[in-house]
């Protein structure tokens, strides 16, 4: 039984009625082509646990049926496995006013058991605040993997169609590459390897990123997208090794390169790869020169981080601050 739901023109069924009786309420936003609610994810640390909090609303979804994926009935109506309800909504709000952009691993002084996982897109928003908006009730994802956030530069807006279109590309390579050529032959050399050429685009889901990626790379990323952390503590005992035998403990592109072609995690592909990330060191200041603090903020998204924040453009800073 459906009935008009009023001053909107929208069908009310009986899953509005229970969703009212659970205290939910629609709201004139819910029914705009795009809901402009901030979703911040946030990770509590000590037990692991991910939650997706509604800083508009004070309002808090978790994965509470266990099947990887947030709904949007699934909201907290109290404290959730040790995790106090209150504390992750104060938690959100602290990393979001103490950080221009809350990148993922972001934290807040007043509250360090808690960590930014990033922002939703407007698509993830929708799924979980739209009236109807999530018809094949696909939900969303607790948390990003490891490799979707060292991806995440050339897919900023667009996380949810789990495709990376050719602008959102280009733009993360504009951060990285200096000179408009450069930036077009390394976003379409991407496509030609990763993506679909005819649509111009790269799938970002982990399964097509998996299947993709290079036979011969370090491994540290693993099949599931997420590091390898007991291969990423040896390569970086070797680097740390190896960086002490130069004066200034920094390792020589040359010489780097070198050192994954013994260990045969290098092809053409990830040569340029890793060519791609000296280019970035250099227009940062830098020598051609690889340091074990390098090889940390390369793997934390640091040098990621600090180079978006200085090259990319003020549009797209606004749009993720979520000013525009």
């Amino acid at each position: 039984m459906e009935y008009v739901f009023r001053g909107q023109g929208q069908p009310f069924g009986e899953r509005d009625l229970r969703d009212m009786g659970l205290g939910w309420s629609w709201k004139r936003e819910h029914f705009l082509e795009n809901v402009p609610n901030y979703l911040l994810r946030i990770d509590h640390v000590p037990t692991g646990r991910s939650f997706i909090v509604d800083l508009d609303e004070h309002e808090v979804r978790a994965d509470l049926d266990g099947d990887g994926r947030i709904q949007s009935r699934e909201v907290l109506r109290g404290n959730s496995g040790g995790v106090n309800l209150k504390a992750i909504i104060a938690a959100a709000e602290a990393i979001r006013a103490e950080n221009d952009i809350p990148w993922p691993g972001a934290g807040s002084r007043s509250h360090p058991d808690f960590v930014s996982g990033f922002r939703l897109d407007q698509d993830e928003v929708n799924r979980l605040k739209k009236y109807k908006g999530d018809p094949k009730d696909l939900g969303v994802a607790p948390k990003l993997t490891d490799l979707q956030v060292h991806t995440l530069m050339f897919n900023l807006l667009g996380r949810t169609a789990e495709t990376a279109s050719y602008k959102e590309n280009k733009a993360g390579w504009k951060v990285f590459e200096k000179g408009a050529f450069r930036v077009l032959f390394q976003t379409l050399g991407s496509i030609v390897m990763f993506g679909n050429v005819l649509k111009g685009s790269i799938s970002v889901k982990n399964s097509d990123m998996a299947s993709r990626r290079p036979r011969k790379r370090t491994g540290i990323f693993g099949s599931d997208g997420n590091i390898d952390r007991a291969k990423l503590s040896r390569y970086r005992g070797e680097l740390t090794s190896m960086a002490a035998q130069y004066p200034n403990q920094a390792i020589p592109q040359a010489d780097f390169l070198a050192m994954l072609e013994q260990k045969d995690a290098l092809n053409f592909l990830t040569r340029a790869q890793w060519k791609s990330l000296f280019r970035l060191l250099e227009r940062m200041g830098a020598k051609a020169e690889f340091t074990v603090a390098n090889f940390d903020d390369f793997y934390s998204n640091r040098l990621f981080i600090e180079a978006f924040n200085r090259f990319a453009s003020d549009d797209l800073k606004a749009q993720l601050r979520g000013t525009t």
